[in-house]
């Protein structure tokens, strides 16, 4: 679909991420992966996008880190895509996440100073305002790159190293992933099947960001 070009590449990676995230989301990943379309998302992920198209990217290639089988020949093909050619979807990825990081900061901020002037009952009543501007500032595509550098750091030495390196350039560690995927933990509380698997999953990435 997005390969073919039946229709706006936006509009079919709007789908496709839609569909990765229903019930039959395994399913979906391996018919990508047998589809080609591997080398398009990758290739689409490398140019400059609209935040749309890059939010629905990130969500394409988080699904199929969590949902392609260990070993199986599609989740190898995948997690080769992220370290080819010098592991340049490596530098895109953290590059991108300072940019988010620097907007949801700006947010935190102002926030920060709000909350200075509020009692617990003011601060209950923006709860949900916050958590509005914050979206909006990227905190979710913050948490999605996140849970694929994680998932990289878990199962791939050398992207391991290389996301560590591309952090440290700005005396950054692993730690400032891990604190993302920490309060994603925290602040979930619902107790459906898809929640608790959810979060099983980030407890287990959050082990190997120590």
């Amino acid at each position: 679909m997005i390969r073919e070009g039946k229709m706006s590449k936006s509009r079919a990676l709007r789908l496709v991420d839609h569909a990765l995230g229903g019930q039959s989301g395994a399913e979906v990943c391996e018919k990508v992966v047998e589809a080609a379309g591997l080398k398009v998302v990758f290739s689409m992920f490398m140019k400059k996008q609209d935040s749309q198209t890059t939010e629905h990217l990130l969500g394409i290639f988080s699904s199929l880190l969590r949902l392609l089988p260990a070993n199986s020949s599609g989740r190898i093909r995948t997690l080769a895509k992220f370290v080819e050619k010098d592991y340049e979807k490596l530098g895109k990825l953290v590059k991108l996440r300072r940019d988010y990081a620097a907007r949801v900061a700006v947010v935190d901020e102002q926030i920060r100073n709000e909350q200075a002037n509020l009692d617990a009952e003011g601060k209950e009543d923006a709860a949900d305002e916050w958590l509005s501007r914050r979206l909006d500032a990227g905190l979710f595509c913050l948490q999605t790159i996140d849970v694929i550098l994680a998932w990289l750091v878990a199962e791939d030495d050398g992207a391991s190293r290389r996301i560590q390196a591309l952090l440290g350039d700005r005396d950054e560690t692993l730690a400032v992933v891990k604190a993302t995927i920490q309060e994603q933990l925290d602040t979930m509380q619902g107790d459906s099947e898809e929640e608790i698997l959810t979060k099983d999953m980030l407890s287990t990435l959050v082990q190997f960001l120590t």
